[in-house]
């Protein structure tokens, strides 16, 4: 019953035009994320292809890696306990390796994927929150590997930042402390 998607187009097509790439909000299905919407200003003749049906996999993904680092502790012993598919040669599948990483989130207030997912793409997340200071998704961007450059790496972690705010208070929820 909630517009949540009209609540957000406004914030994620902004980022989309500021940034010149594509970014997207997912929200947290089960042991999975699931996009809810996505802008891709298309500047680029070189774009990562978003397909807004496919859900994305929380060990593989900047948006699966975010709601792990910041959402309900279950999930990360869930994915951590079992064997989990490798999309890349790139793929966290490591127990060990996935928890350092989530961690690293954690301490930045935000997570990256190099490649996790799909070949030649580098994304960046950060998690949005309910009323009660709960993760229920997450605030992404993914671009091209060459042109995740250290500057503009800076720009999209900066832009997260506040965009997560934005989207967390558009859905009604409020940004933890842990990510300003």
């Amino acid at each position: 019953t909630f517009p949540a998607r009209k609540a957000v187009a406004p914030i994620v097509r902004a980022m989309s035009e500021e940034l010149g790439e594509l970014v997207h909000v997912s929200l947290l299905q089960g042991n999975i994320m699931s996009p809810l919407y996505h802008a891709d200003v298309a500047i680029h003749g070189t774009r990562v292809y978003f397909d807004a049906a496919e859900m994305l996999p929380l060990h593989a993904t900047s948006s699966g890696l975010a709601m792990l680092a910041f959402g309900p502790d279950n999930l990360l012993r869930e994915v951590t306990e079992k064997p989990v598919r490798s999309f890349t040669d790139k793929t966290i599948t490591d127990p060990d390796a996935l928890l350092r990483h989530v961690e690293m989130a954690r301490e930045r207030g935000y997570s990256t994927s190099d490649e996790g997912f799909e070949s030649d793409v580098f994304s960046f997340a950060v998690p949005i929150f309910d009323s009660d200071g709960r993760a229920t998704g997450t605030l992404a961007v993914a671009l091209p590997c060459a042109r995740a450059t250290e500057e503009m790496r800076d720009r999209i972690v900066t832009a997260l930042k506040s965009g997560g705010v934005a989207v967390s208070r558009a859905l009604g929820g409020a940004a933890a402390q842990a990510v300003l």
